[in-house]
């Protein structure tokens, strides 16, 4: 998704249900799978970063093992995801979902326990966006605007818990045509005479 787009999903999402939005913005700043923010819980936040240490299976109703070894990972926050997991965590609290624990999850349902990712695609579904919205578009918004800021892919591969170069380029190929024209602006900026 282009930028412009994915205010837009957000800014009808908040209309919706704004937990919802919140998730779809920290996703997409953060490049979490879904499962990965699922299984995110107060003990893994550490100032500004969060430890990613596994995923939530819904099936098994517990955290389990992340994909490969190289989803476990640490990864720095934004002031605004920052800002949203606060936010969560307090209305959590004050709604009674959670109690403030360090094993209490962060994106939860009215009774506590983690969201799923059949509600949360269902939730997507019925914004009745333009294009096909999943949950797994937020990740690849997210590196796509990685790329776009010019952050080394090799920066951008340990933020989402790649360990081939390939998995990453051959996903977020839409973006070099801005790459392309950002090229030229920064190559005419050159002086050399």
């Amino acid at each position: 998704m282009e930028l412009d787009e994915l205010k837009e999903v957000i800014k009808i999402a908040k209309r919706k249900d704004k937990r919802w939005a919140n998730l779809i913005e920290f996703m997409s700043l953060t490049g979490l799978r879904q499962g990965e923010a699922m299984g995110l819980q107060t003990k893994n936040i550490k100032n500004d970063k969060i430890e990613i240490s596994g995923t939530y299976d819904r099936y098994v109703r517990e955290k389990v093992l992340p994909k490969n070894q190289y989803s476990e990972r640490i990864i720095s926050l934004s002031e605004r995801a920052s800002k949203i997991l606060t936010e969560t965590i307090t209305q959590n609290i004050q709604q009674n979902r959670t109690k403030n624990l360090p094993d209490d999850y962060i994106f939860v349902t009215r009774n506590g326990t983690p969201l799923y990712d059949a509600a949360f695609n269902r939730f997507l579904h019925g914004l009745n966006y333009k294009k096909h919205l999943s949950s797994h578009i937020f990740r690849h918004t997210h590196i796509a605007m990685l790329t776009e800021l010019g952050i080394p892919l090799k920066v951008i591969m340990d933020r989402v818990g790649h360990n081939e170069p390939k998995t990453t380029l051959s996903i977020y190929t839409h973006v070099t045509k801005k790459l392309s024209k950002n090229a030229i602006v920064k190559l005419d900026s050159i002086n050399l005479s």
